[in-house]
């Protein structure tokens, strides 16, 4: 998906998953391709209107996924997390998450 102009930070500052994930704007058509490479087993998906991407971090450290993302360009900026470097998801399949709409609520 390419983001609309309507993408702000602001739009995509809640993660819709209560477990340890990060998430990137959607920036250029290899944003999605840069995520599944680095998110390994954790299944990609969108959110906040398609402005951006998320996985779960499974398999590696928050530390790990986020060192694969700016290895592959993404600015250590715009890479967020819900966790500490070496914070993982306690789900142990990507398969979990299909896909994610509308907003978070933070429980």
């Amino acid at each position: 998906p390419t983001p609309s102009s309507s993408c702000t930070p602001a739009s995509y500052n809640l993660l819709p998953i209560a477990d340890v994930a990060c998430a990137i704007p959607i920036s250029n058509d290899d944003s999605k391709s840069i995520m599944s490479t680095c998110c390994k087993t954790g299944a990609v998906a969108s959110f906040a209107n398609d402005c951006a991407l998320f996985c779960p971090v499974i398999g590696q450290t928050v530390g790990d996924l986020s060192a694969c993302l700016q290895e592959k360009g993404v600015n250590p900026g715009s890479i967020m997390c819900n966790g500490t470097s070496n914070a993982q998801a306690t789900i142990t399949t990507g398969s979990l998450i299909t896909s994610a709409t509308g907003t978070a609520t933070p429980g």
